[in-house]
């Protein structure tokens, strides 16, 4: 897994478990800002009232 075709992960993953997995070299995070997480994601009806 991660040799030969990229991996696109949709939450978070501990670094040490993706250094299992795959060349640390080819991993990159991205991180929405709070304020984007908080009117988009946690807006969801089946999220609303996570945040509390």
């Amino acid at each position: 897994m991660g040799k030969e075709k990229p991996i696109v992960v949709d939450t978070f993953m501990e670094p040490a478990y993706l250094r299992e997995i795959v060349n640390p070299n080819r991993v990159v995070y991205m991180f929405a800002e709070d304020d984007l997480i908080r009117a988009e994601y946690l807006d969801r009806d089946h999220l609303r009232g996570m945040e509390d």
